[in-house]
């Protein structure tokens, strides 16, 4: 099977991760694509529960039986990196292709013991952003384990939808129905984040 693998802070899900994840498993011809929410991040500081979290991810992909939530870093309780997940998942039955913005292309040295991940998996850019550059010299050595997606720009972040949130503006039709109904029973992100 080939999965995708998407992980993220996922503070919350919104559309533009959606429409970028279908655009990838039909591009790809992916089987299925895993959703792994952080429980915590290395770059961010995540304030929304977990158990939240876990909940309007179910709540966004239920209506696609070829998107799936996979908690191993909810269950993990820690700082969870891409490299150990990675590991854990690994079955050598299957093709993986790890998801990742562009905006981390030139940063992806960054990323814990990164070198190894490529043992692991393909990686696919996709669009966060308009601007597109060639690899960066410390990946050169990758090039046919990493493809990007020619997926559309989706102009949506989780940071703007908790700042609108917090400024008590409608978030609607930026997430899916769903999820904007928990978001609003649950009064989530309306503070500042």
């Amino acid at each position: 099977m080939k999965i995708g693998i998407f992980g993220g802070s996922f503070n919350p899900v919104h559309n533009g991760h959606l429409i970028a994840a279908q655009y990838v498993l039909d591009e790809y011809k992916l089987d299925r694509i895993y959703f792994i929410p952080s429980y915590e991040s290395t770059y961010k500081p995540i304030t929304t529960n977990s158990r939240h979290r876990k909940k309007i991810i179910q709540l966004a992909i239920n209506n696609n039986s070829r998107f799936l939530l996979n908690t191993c870093e909810l269950n993990n309780k820690e700082v969870s990196y891409t490299v150990n997940t990675l590991k854990k998942i690994y079955n050598k039955c299957n093709r993986y292709y790890l998801i990742v913005g562009n905006e981390w292309l030139t940063k992806f040295n960054k990323w814990h013991n990164y070198e190894k991940i490529f043992s692991f998996t393909d990686v696919i850019f996709i669009n966060r952003t308009e601007k597109q550059t060639g690899l960066p010299g410390f990946l050169k050595k990758y090039k046919n384990k990493i493809s990007f997606s020619t997926n559309p720009v989706v102009n949506i972040s989780s940071t703007m939808i908790r700042k609108l949130i917090h400024e008590q503006k409608k978030i609607r039709y930026l997430v899916p129905e769903k999820v904007y109904a928990y978001i609003n029973r649950n009064r989530l992100y309306q503070r500042s984040e």
